[in-house]
């Protein structure tokens, strides 16, 4: 039996959520495909709900990335192949499947914690790896897509065969990676893009959004960490400077000796 749990701060927002301890858990038996929703404040637990998937649909693993109010779930699926890939988005207390957008043949799917935006109903992000970057196939390696909930339909689309715009990065400096969005609010996404195959312990942030649907990437940034601050636009990150005294780590990890930021005119130091 395999059970997965997920914390969720329900539509009161988080400070004041984790003020009041009004959280919930979903907990999922990923063997009998049941979710049961425990209540911090009062200890109760709903009645357990099946989840039905697509015909001839199978969870990726791990599998789900929750909405903001907990009703609703967004995951990878594929066929029995295991290489073609859906991304849907399961609304849980009407056990039913709302969105099934079909992503093609990948070897990989990714939906993040942050998959949804932050008012939780209208897009959604999946990130895709296709193939290598040498590969002569004519998809792109990768792709992190912006998907309209309510009609499946692509909004926007990253991959490393767009041209870079101005004196923006190329998406293609990437490399082969798969996108793991880490914030999405408005028309502003980051992610980090994790190379495929390892275990990321490092990867390089990634600010991609101009105001606009017509995305386009605003800068790479450090090797983990990156944070966005909306009310200020500013990115913070860690980083390791040869100006700086090196480190030396005592167990697993990425060296770092500077907490970085950057203004919203690009402006780059170390705090």
């Amino acid at each position: 039996m395999i059970i997965l749990a997920a914390l969720l701060a329900l539509t009161v927002g988080a400070a004041q959520a984790q003020d009041q301890e009004t959280w919930s858990a979903w907990m999922f038996n990923l063997t009998t495909m049941q979710m049961v929703r425990v209540n911090s404040w009062d200890e109760t637990q709903s009645e357990p709900v099946t989840v039905t998937l697509p015909d001839g649909m199978m969870l990726q693993r791990p599998p789900v990335s929750f909405g903001y109010d907990g009703n609703r779930f967004a995951a990878c699926v594929t066929d029995v192949t295991g290489t073609n890939f859906h991304v849907i988005i399961y609304d849980v207390p009407a056990a039913v499947t709302i969105m099934n957008h079909d992503l093609g043949q990948a070897l990989a799917c990714d939906v993040s914690a942050e998959a949804f935006n932050d008012d939780n109903n209208t897009q959604l992000t999946v990130g895709v790896f296709r193939h290598f970057e040498d590969d002569p196939a004519p998809e792109p390696a990768w792709e992190l897509l912006v998907l309209d909930i309510g009609s499946g339909s692509i909004v926007s689309s990253l991959n490393p065969d767009l041209p870079p715009s101005g004196n923006a990065p190329s998406p293609s400096e990437l490399g082969s990676i798969i996108p793991y969005v880490n914030y999405f609010s408005e028309n502003v996404i980051a992610f980090r893009a994790i190379p495929y195959a390892t275990d990321a312990m490092e990867a390089p942030g990634v600010v991609w959004g101009s105001g606009s649907l017509s995305y386009d990437i605003i800068d790479i940034y450090g090797r983990v960490s990156l944070h966005l601050l909306n009310s200020t636009g500013e990115a913070l990150w860690i980083q390791q400077l040869d100006s700086l005294p090196p480190v030396t780590l005592e167990g697993l990890g990425v060296p770092a000796n500077a907490v970085m930021v950057s203004n919203k005119n690009g402006e780059r130091g170390a705090v």
